[in-house]
């Protein structure tokens, strides 16, 4: 686990606007992808692959409260 890593400058520029200028859901962009798939979706697989591009990468354990 770690405790913290640096901002990008993006990062910084995303706090800014939501701690000092009040903005709250300036970044919020939700959205959905469709996939087609010429073999059956594995979902045991798909969750392995998840996991693994999470523990790889430590933005994506990232949490705002």
């Amino acid at each position: 686990m770690e405790d913290a890593y640096p901002l990008s400058a993006l990062q910084g520029g995303m706090l800014y606007h939501i701690e000092i200028a009040g903005v709250s859901n300036m970044y919020h962009n939700p959205g959905g992808v469709h996939i087609e798939m010429a073999l059956p979706f594995d979902r045991s697989a798909f969750g392995r692959a998840v996991r693994d591009i999470v523990a790889r990468h430590p933005a994506f354990r990232t949490g705002f409260d």
